[in-house]
């Protein structure tokens, strides 16, 4: 499911440090120390308060814990942000098989699902190629 977080940045940042294209954030599975995903910051706000702006979706059931890098300061200290937990899960989908020239239909089971499509990434693997499909 598609999750907007805000990410409040200390008051010592100067304004003309806070710039959405300077910020990137790295979301790490916890459970196996593997990199989830960089994610880009959609948007920042430097009043009232300095924040960051970003979507965390098409993550598998778990726990996340987010870093954030700035492209001159480096890397922030996120020690405080609270790690993100993922409830949504696949259980199941049909059909198994299908044509390899595309548009068998296939329904995919499980829970916590978004309501937007854009919020449920799916891709079909064949060795180590990855297909978007279309939601």
């Amino acid at each position: 499911m598609g999750t907007p977080l805000v990410v409040t940045l200390n008051s010592a940042f100067l304004t003309s440090e806070i710039a959405k294209d300077k910020f990137t954030v790295r979301l790490t599975n916890k459970a196996d120390a593997k990199i989830f995903k960089d994610v880009n910051v959609y948007g920042v706000t430097t009043t009232p308060t300095k924040t960051l702006k970003i979507m965390f979706n098409g993550a598998t059931k778990g726990s996340y814990r987010m870093t954030v890098h700035h492209s001159v300061i480096g890397e922030i200290k996120t020690s405080a942000l609270p790690d993100f937990v993922v409830n949504s899960e696949l259980t199941d989908f049909t059909p198994k098989i299908g044509s390899i020239y595309g548009g068998t239909l296939v329904t995919i089971t499980g829970t916590n699902f978004g309501t937007v499509r854009t919020d449920n990434p799916v891709q079909i693997n064949f060795g180590s190629s990855a297909i978007d499909c279309f939601v």
